[in-house]
């Protein structure tokens, strides 16, 4: 697919949208990315919390400290990767 860049155009200083559905699509990237990184922020902000739910999910107590580090990380990875058009797929 092709870039967003390649899909938008300089004109007055501005960027402006050749195509409505590109509005759609950077709404929705913003807000999947909002999400996973609320998600990412509030399972770091209660990691005895999210270790728990890890062994209540059916992960062994010996990987669920791991778990409770690397799952927030990596929703927050994700999430920092949505916003720039360069690394997010349509």
């Amino acid at each position: 697919m092709r870039n967003l860049a390649t899909l938008m155009t300089f004109s007055n200083s501005t960027w402006t949208f050749n195509n409505p559905m590109l509005i759609v699509l950077l709404i929705g990237r913003f807000f999947l990315s909002g999400v996973f990184l609320l998600a990412g922020i509030t399972k770091l902000a209660d990691r005895p919390g999210s270790r728990k739910s890890l062994v209540d999910f059916g992960l062994p107590k010996a990987l669920a400290g791991l778990g409770a580090v690397l799952l927030p990380s990596a929703e927050i990875a994700v999430g920092l990767c949505l916003i720039p058009a360069r690394l997010a797929w349509y």
